[in-house]
């Protein structure tokens, strides 16, 4: 084992350690969460496990679908692996802003172009967002005696302004994709454009075209991708149902799904690394206003099921860091970018 794969094993342990400590030390005693687990049933457990996984295995459909328009295979072991990591390193910083650099990053060392890249990551995480937004004010409007708190609803234009920025300026370039290419084209010809901003717009322009690619492709995995969105929010709720079931057995499905669509959401928008705390938080307030014991051991096993469990996975794959090994496309570079721009 290297000295590379020690270090971060220990720093592992370390963060892991200091976790447990400050659970017990500000959120009470372990042995009462660890109580209200062993009243879960081994097929529920088996039931949890298995939304669990549903759950993380939809984001590397999402990943295979998006990339599957452009002639790109992405294999299951590295898209496991990817999303793995990009769970763990957009946890790191409010908003999850890692988690682009970081896709794009791992994804081109699997061969896939930068602007592709850009283009299918920018792409999968607006449309997540946007469906947990959309079904979260539907399940709160068809629930009325379910309320966000009056310090998160007071805030939540806030928490929605980059998701709508982003979602504009998308909608824009997929609608008049010749206009950015031609703002684009219009900077690099100015004769006294420096070398590393040339090479920026020229970027930008490339990921304009895949993106306009993506947003008007009628490829049957555009529409698959949607589904294994609907499907990853679908499983994100039946966990922490079934926890319900076993801790919480007087909340309803109605409100169980208007609970874990809205934590989700709030867990992608909360201007916190990995919405920590507040995401246990809010879901269970909206599961019990009182914020009884049982509600809040629901919220936890819930989001270590569904959230921090991939941070273990994450923290162990370092082998992506490897070079990758020579992969054979059904496309190459220069045959996308062509159906980019001719798509565009």
């Amino acid at each position: 084992m290297t000295r590379q794969r020690w270090t971060s094993l220990l720093v592992f342990a370390i963060t892991l350690a200091a976790g447990v400590y400050f659970f017990s030390r500000f959120a009470g005693s372990w042995s009462q969460l660890v109580g209200f687990a062993g009243r879960v049933t081994p097929p529920q457990w088996l039931a949890i496990a298995a939304g669990a996984l549903t759950f993380y295995f939809c984001d590397y459909l999402r990943f295979y679908c998006l990339l599957r328009i452009f002639g790109i295979r992405l294999g299951v072991w590295p898209g496991i692996k990817l999303t793995c990591i990009t769970y763990l390193v957009a946890d790191l910083t409010p908003n999850s802003e890692l988690h682009f650099p970081f896709v794009v990053f791992l994804l081109a060392r699997e061969g896939v172009p930068v602007p592709v890249a850009a283009a299918v990551s920018l792409t999968k995480s607006l449309a997540m967002m946007l469906w947990v937004c959309a079904l979260s004010y539907l399940s709160l409007q068809l629930n009325p005696d379910v309320a966000l708190p009056a310090a998160v609803a007071r805030h939540l234009p806030l928490y929605l302004t980059p998701l709508f920025s982003m979602a504009t300026v998308l909608a824009l370039v997929i609608v008049a994709p010749n206009r950015a290419r031609g703002l684009c084209a219009r900077v690099l010809a100015h004769p006294k454009l420096a070398g590393w901003l040339r090479k920026i717009v020229a970027g930008l322009d490339r990921t304009a075209s895949a993106l306009a690619t993506v947003g008007r492709s009628r490829h049957p995995m555009h529409l698959l991708c949607h589904l294994a969105t609907l499907v990853a929010v679908a499983a994100y709720v039946s966990v922490g149902y079934v926890l319900c079931r076993s801790l919480q057995p007087d909340v309803s499905l109605g409100r169980a799904i208007s609970a874990f669509t809205s934590g989700l959401f709030l867990g992608y928008t909360s201007p916190v690394p990995g919405s920590i705390g507040i995401g246990e938080g809010i879901e269970s307030y909206l599961l019990d206003p009182a914020m009884q014991p049982g509600s809040m051991a629901v919220a936890v096993l819930h989001r270590m099921a569904c959230w921090y469990s991939i941070w273990l996975r994450g923290n162990m794959a370092g082998k992506f860091s490897r070079a990758p090994r020579p992969r054979p496309a059904r496309q190459t570079v220069d045959s996308i970018w062509t159906g980019c721009l001719n798509r565009a």
